[in-house]
């Protein structure tokens, strides 16, 4: 059975891979075209923000451009003057001669308000920072430009001094600094040793460095020795000040407890796991944990007792034997404790299940399946991605137990259809050439009684549950048109949201580990079905229109069919679960 479970479920959790990653042209020209609205509005940080993702995305013209705009516009000097220098370098050729002459008039504006600073740093690797801002590490490979005026200069190296210097930029000019850093004295001489003289290795802030006793150097300030050897471990912290020569001590015996056991007349042999200890008597250093003591002789019933031994503690036992005949004849030896019953797997249960849920299918949205209808030339395969929690109660008889699990699931489905402005025999295929990316939401509860079998041990399980139910969602639709024709017309569209009642079936397969015998968390895959009726349709708007702020162009809007058929939701899924 769970073969089969397992076989079934295989293709389905390897679905969730369908996430896609956005290339990055498109994910610049969102940014760019998200800094361009910004930068109209005058939200000059913003802008420059959204163009450095762009450039971070792919490098073009418009987000250097963009970047060099919003700089100069807030100020900022030495970033706008590295823009527009990349861009005449890189892009001089395709931008506008207009824009080459902005380029050129500013960088000349900017040359005069920057300087160059020549760095020199002793010795390499030392981290330098101007005003505050760190611009690389020793040697640097070319002069920075800084603003002009009063600049602070700093470097700093582990076991070094830190140097600082303030130098003056002229506009326009050159200026030189040399930074040379003394090395600092932050160590002390430390030992170690093992109280004992008892073979261990010496580790100081987890860090092996060799056998005790040691001795060495470590850095001024807190510090962790550790002293590991075959019997046991030490620990200690060790705070190590200038001029300082301390010395530690540990011991890495194990620690033991005391045992102390007596007879009542002082005879009898005493045995401990087995292992004679005297006679009469005992006193001794013994291993924490449990232990059997056993106390015989002859003529006299057997004492035997299970000791539990906490380390560091003592325990005393005083044993009085009984005569055999004073015990009577049934008196026997005592036996060996059978071994105790399995616990219960019986009972009520509960818990909690957090469920992913991609749709791998599609949800049979227009712009999935019909994409010529709607007016599209080209449509991309949707991308998915979900989620949910589900509360679990129910009784469990070891294999089967009967389950409620109910919750709620939401989703999101993304695609985008490319419209080319040109008749195609559908109408709304003629207008201005566009973008639009359709963003489908879905959420609402969910519950199904279910039948639950499963596989234990004492520390593992492995458990499969399905039935029937139903599943409530509300659909909601986000559509986004963006022209491509360079005016950056756009449109959002998000009418009022639809939903549908459905017949549901819910299947888990999992396993897990039982931290306790009340309390396991299992790790598995789920999958929900459902269904989305056909006239799942937004109503049509016939008073949208593409718009830049200046001009409007009236955009042909249909119904949107946003689900039809068959939903099918899979994912992994982790639980808690309380009982057995």
């Amino acid at each position: 059975m769970f073969a089969a479970l397992v076989a079934a479920f295989t293709p389905l959790v390897s679905s969730t891979a369908l996430a896609q990653v956005e290339a990055p042209a498109k994910v610049a020209k969102a940014h760019v075209l998200a800094g361009d609205k910004a930068f109209r509005e005058g939200d000059f940080v913003t802008a420059l923000s959204e163009y450095r993702a762009a450039t971070a995305a792919e490098e073009s013209a418009l987000s250097l451009e963009g970047i060099a705009s919003s700089a100069y516009a807030l100020g900022r000097t030495v970033e706008a003057f590295d823009a527009y220098t990349r861009l005449l370098d890189r892009f001089g050729k395709l931008v506008s001669a207009k824009a080459r002459d902005v380029a050129r008039a500013r960088l000349t504006e900017l040359a005069a308000k920057t300087g160059k600073l020549t760095l020199t740093v002793e010795p390499p690797g030392a981290e330098v920072r101007i005003d505050d801002a760190i611009v690389g590490k020793g040697p640097l490979a070319a002069p920075v430009r800084v603003d002009a005026g009063l600049r602070r200069v700093r470097a700093t190296l582990a076991g070094f001094a830190p140097a600082e210097r303030e130098v003056s930029v002229p506009g326009g000019g050159d200026a030189a600094v040399t930074l040379t850093l003394e090395p600092s004295v932050a160590t002390g001489h430390v030992v170690v040793r093992e109280a004992g003289g008892l073979a261990a290795r010496v580790r100081v802030d987890g860090k092996e460095v060799g056998a005790a006793p040691w001795q060495g150097e470590l850095p001024l300030g807190p510090h962790t020795i550790e002293l590991v050897g075959e019997a046991g471990s030490a620990t200690a912290k060790l705070d190590v000040a200038k001029g300082a020569n301390p010395e530690i001590a540990l011991s890495a015996a194990a620690p033991t407890a005391r045992l102390e056991v007596k007879t009542s007349d002082g005879r009898g042999a005493i045995t401990l796991d087995g292992k004679p200890m005297g006679d009469g008597s005992f006193a001794g250093d013994v291993p924490p944990g449990k232990h059997v003591l056993r106390v015989t002789r002859d003529g006299f019933v057997a004492h035997e007792r299970t000791l539990e031994l906490v380390a560091k503690t003592t325990l005393a036992e005083t044993v009085t034997l009984q005569h055999a005949d004073v015990a009577g004849p049934a008196a026997k030896e005592p036996e060996s404790a059978s071994p105790a019953p399995d616990p219960s797997y019986q009972g009520i249960y509960g818990g909690a299940t957090f469920v992913g849920a991609f749709v791998p299918f599609g949800s049979g949205s227009d712009p999935e399946l019909r994409c010529g209808d709607i007016g599209a030339s080209d449509c991309t395969s949707p991308s998915s991605v979900g989620g949910g929690l589900l509360a679990v109660f129910g009784y469990f008889g070891d294999p089967i137990g009967v389950e409620l699990a109910a919750g709620a699931i939401f989703d999101q489905t993304t695609s985008t259809a490319t419209y080319t402005g040109q008749g195609t025999g559908n109408p709304l295929s003629v207008g201005v050439p566009r973008e639009a990316e359709f963003n489908i939401y879905r959420v609402g509860p969910v519950a199904a009684v279910r039948l639950r079998a499963s596989a234990h041990g004492d520390k593992w399980l492995v458990t499969a549950a399905g039935g029937a139910g139903l599943a409530q969602k509300s659909v909601f639709l986000s559509r986004n048109s963006v022209s491509t024709d360079g005016r950056a017309l756009e449109n959002d569209f998000v009418p009022d949201a639809v939903s549908y009642l459905s017949p549901a079936l819910s299947f888990e397969l999992g396993a897990g580990y039982r931290l306790t015998p009340g309390f396991s968390v299992l790790l598995g895959a789920t999958l929900w079905l459902e269904t989305a009726h056909e006239d799942l349709r937004t109503a049509p708007d016939g008073q949208a229109y593409l718009s830049n702020g200046q001009d409007a162009v009236p955009l042909a809007t249909p119904s949107y069919r946003l689900a039809s058929g068959t939903q099918t939701f899979v994912g992994p899924y982790l639980s808690v679960m309380f009982g057995p």
